[in-house]
């Protein structure tokens, strides 16, 4: 990937279609993606996904792309409890390139200026040190601890980080 340029982009109803297919590769090369009833999804039913998702100011959908091909996805959506859930994951040949870090620095910054969220909350397993380092430096603050199922239903420690609004 070395002289492969990055680029980011806003999701839009065209892309359901890559959205779905990255998604579904994502899902075999690691064991954070946690979509249920992805391998039933169709591609009607992503477009119509990331359609509903356009126009909010309390979700996102961000792609990280190599030329025309999706290698990376950032969501943001609206949980329950009234934070933004984020969730992100990398194509396996493009991990620690960085790509990653752009990605949540961007959803904070969406946070920041441009969402009516009070703040963003994750999940990352405690194995996952590297994507930890990561949102602790990029400003993400643990909240507390919990035993989860990954996507292959193995029970690991979930480590749980939020990050506010900054007011000024």
């Amino acid at each position: 990937m070395s002289d492969e340029i990055v680029s980011m982009k806003t999701a839009t109803v065209d892309d359901g279609p890559a959205v779905l297919d990255l998604l579904k590769q994502l899902q075999t090369e690691s064991n954070v993606v946690l979509i249920a009833h992805l391998q039933s999804m169709t591609k009607e039913k992503a477009r119509a996904d990331l359609d509903q998702l356009s126009d909010r100011d309390d979700a996102i959908v961000l792609l990280a792309m190599v030329g025309q091909l999706p290698v990376g996805i950032l969501t943001v959506t609206p949980a329950a409890d009234g934070q933004g859930e984020l969730g992100v994951a990398i194509l396996k040949d493009y991990w620690h390139n960085g790509i990653g870090t752009m990605l949540v620095d961007e959803a904070v910054y969406w946070l920041n200026h441009f969402s009516s969220l009070p703040s963003i909350k994750l999940d990352v397993f405690a194995d996952n040190e590297r994507a930890y380092a990561i949102y602790q430096r990029l400003g993400f603050k643990e909240v507390g601890r919990r035993q989860a199922e990954d996507s292959r239903g193995q029970l690991q420690t979930a480590i749980m980080m939020q990050i506010k609004r900054q007011t000024e």
